[in-house]
Order: structure tokens, then C-alpha cells, then sequence
């Protein structure tokens, strides 16, 4: 669906509005969320890449990756080990500047919480 909303003109006015928001204070921070994370590796991993590439810019956050926050779903990613979800994350993410920690959480530990909450 991102690649349509970059290619429209009925998305634009959205997009440049956000632009607008954004730069208007820099402690504003845009959010992406991703699901089923792990269907993102080769091919399909590099074309999402280059989306999120040229909507970062679009929106121009392309320098400034401490702007940007990640929220990415798995059910299967890392579910074993959560240092290899969290190495998997980063490394998606393709920055070599600093960025956002990245935090697992595991559908558990969320349930618990919820359950908690109650």
C-alpha cells in the first residue's frame, strides 16, 4: 500500500502536510509501523527498504533517523532468542546513525500486563 501511497497525487497534500508538521518542531517523531516483520528478508526486505527510504525523504527525515520511531510486529521472528529479534530489527532499520532503541516485546509479557491492568 506505501508504494501506491508514493506514487498518487491524492496523497501528496497528506504527505506534505506531514512534512510540514514535522519540521515545525523537531521534537516531533514519526512512527512506521511494520507487521509480520520477518516476511522482510531479501527481495521483499530490500523494496520495503527503499520504500521507507523514499518516504523518510519524502517527509524529510532522511538525515535525521532519531526522528524516526519503529513498531514492528512478529509472531515469529527471534521468538526463540529475543537478542536475534532485536539484531534482526537493527539491521532492517539499515542505519549506520544513531536511531531509536529497539525494544522486543513478547505477546506474553504484553498479556501480563493487560491482565495486570484489570
Amino acid at each position: 500500500m506505501l508504494n501506491v501511497m508514493l506514487l498518487r497525487t491524492t496523497e501528496r497534500r497528506h504527505l506534505q502536510e506531514d512534512r510540514r508538521v514535522l519540521a515545525e518542531d523537531e521534537r516531533r517523531v514519526f512512527t512506521v509501523i511494520v507487521d509480520e516483520l520477518h516476511m522482510y528478508r531479501g527481495t521483499a526486505g530490500t523494496e520495503i527498504a527503499f520504500l521507507l527510504r523514499k518516504l523518510l525523504y519524502r517527509l524529510g527525515l532522511a538525515d535525521a533517523p532519531e526522528r524516526v520511531r519503529y513498531l514492528a510486529a512478529s509472531a515469529s521472528a527471534g521468538a526463540s532468542e529475543p537478542d536475534q529479534a532485536a539484531k534482526f530489527t537493527r539491521s532492517w532499520r539499515a542505519s549506520s546513525r544513531s536511531a531509536r532503541a529497539v525494544h522486543v516485546l513478547r505477546a506474553r509479557s504484553i498479556a501480563r500486563q493487560i491482565t495486570a491492568s484489570s
